[in-house]
C-alpha cells in the first residue's frame, strides 16, 4: 500500500500563490458588477422619483411637488420634499430630516430607499437620517416654497407650464463641494442649487456657483427631467480642482436647472 504524500511547503506556496492571483482578477470585475448594480438601481429610483412627483402633481392642481413649506434663514424645522427637517445645519451638515415625514414619501411607495442612491450606505433609522441621501431636487425652480407667515405663498409651478421639460433637472445625484467648513459633503445636499436666481438669458459666470451634479457611477450621473424620464448623463464639466467628480452636466447649468416659462423664484 503506497504511502499518502503530504503537500509540501512549496506546492502549498504555489497554490495559495494562483488563488491570490485568481482573486485579484475577480475582485476589480467584482467591483464593476457592483457598481453596474449600483447604478442601475439608481436610476430607477429617479424614475419613481420623476413619477412620484407627477402622482403628487395629480393630487395638487398640477404643480410640482414643494421643496419645502417655509422659507427661511436659517432653515426651518418643517417639512420637505425629502423629509422632515428636525435640526438644523448648513448644507444638511448637523441636521437631521424624519425622511417617513417627507412630502413625497407616501408617492414612493412609503419606500425610503428610493429616495436614496444604493451608494449611500445608511444603516441607521429613517426617522434620523443625517442630512441628505445622494439626490437632490431642484427646489429654487421646480418646487417652491409655502412660507409660514404667508400659507398662500410661492408654490412652485405647473410641470404643464414648464416650456421644455426633457430638458428641466428635477432630481439629480448630487452632492457639495463645500460643506460650509472646508469638507465635500457627498450626500447631504437635499437642493440643487444653480449658479444664480436670475433667468437664463441673464449673464453670470460659471464660476460663481459650483455645480452640484455628483458623476459618482464610474463618471456618470442619473438625472430625472421635468417631463418623468430618468437617464445617465456623462460629465460636462467638473469644477475647478473638484476631486470628487461633481460638476455641471455641460459647461454650467444655465440650460438644466431652469424653468423655461418666463417666470423665476427668489430662493
Amino acid at each position: 500500500m503506497k504511502k499518502r504524500r503530504n503537500f509540501t511547503l512549496i506546492e502549498l506556496l504555489v497554490v495559495i500563490g494562483i488563488i491570490a492571483a485568481l482573486a485579484a482578477m475577480l475582485l476589480p470585475a467584482l467591483a464593476r458588477a457592483r457598481s453596474s448594480a449600483q447604478s442601475a438601481s439608481c436610476l430607477n429610483n429617479m424614475k419613481q422619483l420623476g413619477f412620484a412627483n407627477s402622482q403628487y402633481a395629480t393630487d395638487y392642481d398640477g404643480y410640482s411637488c414643494l421643496y419645502s413649506e417655509m422659507n427661511r434663514m436659517p432653515p426651518p424645522l418643517c417639512n420637505y420634499w425629502f423629509g422632515y427637517r428636525l435640526s438644523n445645519g448648513l448644507y444638511g451638515n448637523g441636521s437631521q430630516y424624519d425622511v417617513t415625514r417627507g412630502l413625497l414619501f407616501a408617492y414612493v411607495g412609503k419606500i425610503p430607499t428610493v429616495l436614496a442612491c444604493p451608494t449611500f450606505l445608511y444603516k441607521g433609522p429613517w426617522t434620523e437620517l443625517d442630512g441628505g441621501a445622494g439626490i437632490a431636487y431642484n427646489g429654487h425652480w421646480l418646487g417652491g416654497y409655502i412660507p409660514a407667515e404667508d400659507p398662500d405663498g410661492i408654490k412652485g409651478c405647473k410641470l404643464s407650464s414648464v416650456k421644455n421639460p426633457s430638458r428641466v433637472i428635477a432630481f439629480a445625484d448630487a452632492a457639495s463641494e463645500d460643506d460650509g467648513m472646508g469638507g465635500t459633503t457627498d450626500f447631504k445636499p437635499t437642493l440643487l442649487l444653480t449658479v444664480s436666481h436670475g433667468t437664463p438669458e441673464e449673464e453670470f459666470a460659471p464660476t460663481n456657483n459650483p455645480g452640484m451634479i455628483h458623476f459618482r457611477h464610474k463618471g456618470t450621473a442619473n438625472v430625472a427631467w421635468a417631463d418623468g424620464h430618468a437617464d445617465n448623463n456623462k460629465i460636462g464639466k467638473s469644477n475647478p480642482g473638484s476631486t470628487k467628480n461633481i460638476g455641471h452636466l455641460a459647461e454650467s447649468d444655465k440650460n438644466d436647472f431652469y424653468r423655461t416659462d418666463g417666470k423665476t423664484l427668489t430662493p
